[in-house]
């Protein structure tokens, strides 16, 4: 509630320290921001299912920020959450981010101690819908916000790059780069950096329209697997999918693969 005019109203919107008009709450967002802020929120996941492992070896959400400055900045008591309301649901332990430099947040919440290496967890999760993100200064100044829609798993909403430079653009992107700059060459650098590990068991076919082969009276679509391996591999409990937010869709049965085998 609010006095305008010599009259008590109900507002929808809070000023304090400001006059309770429009014009005070634009002041008020205002006195509660950081202007050109040398940190930005450069890339969000609120569906990682496969991209990157957190320090658990799971997949939790993450979030990415970045230096933009020339300078190094002291992100300690900083905050991320994903309520506007709660800027400084989580803060950054004692962590100095250097020019140029970016950092992912894995959004696993998690109360993790952070030993002064290694990767960061923050204690809350990422919603799948309505997906907020908010970075803020040490007394809970917004430094960067953006709020996206629902991606699909494993895409990214990503600043793009202009200049070498993150701009104010968003995109949905998947191709994903956490930790390195949100462009082809940066996920070149990613993918390189963390090869997946495919291991004996490979797929080595894939006919997704098929109307030419019969199987058995159907002409079935199908995935080929292939053994590359010295030794035969018992498939049971392996998964095949067409989704990766559930990778385990079909099991396979008790089968053996042996070296070579499709």
């Amino acid at each position: 509630y609010g006095l305008i005019d010599g009259e008590w109203q109900q507002l929808d919107y809070a000023t304090p320290g400001f006059e309770n008009s429009d014009a005070g709450y634009t002041a008020y967002l205002a006195s509660r921001s950081v202007e050109n802020s040398p940190i930005k929120i450069t890339e969000v996941m609120a569906a990682n299912a496969m991209t990157i492992t957190d320090p658990e070896g799971g997949y939790s959400d993450w979030m990415e920020v970045a230096n933009v400055s020339g300078e190094d900045y002291d992100l300690s008591g900083c905050g991320l959450s994903d309520d506007a309301a709660d800027p400084l649901k989580w803060r950054f332990p004692d962590v100095t981010l250097k020019a140029g430099q970016s950092l992912v947040v894995f959004c696993s919440g998690r109360a993790s101690a952070y030993s002064g290496e290694g990767p960061l967890e923050a204690d809350f999760k990422l919603p799948s819908s309505g997906m907020a993100a908010v970075l803020s200064d040490a007394s809970g100044r917004m430094m960067d916000s953006v709020s996206l829609d629902e991606a699909p798993t494993d895409w990214s909403y990503a600043r793009e790059y202009q200049s070498g430079a993150p701009s104010d653009t968003w995109a949905l992107t998947s191709q994903p780069t956490p930790g390195y700059p949100n462009t082809a060459d940066g996920f070149a650098a990613f993918v390189q950096a963390n090869p997946f590990s495919a291991g004996d068991i490979i797929i080595s076919e894939v006919l997704c329209s098929n109307n030419q082969i019969d199987f058995n009276g159907s002409k079935s679509d199908y995935i080929e697997i292939e053994n590359r391996g010295a030794e035969a591999v018992n498939l049971s409990g392996y998964g095949l999918t067409n989704d990766a937010g559930n990778p385990a869709k079909f099991r396979f049965p008790d089968i053996t693969l042996q070296p070579g085998g499709h």
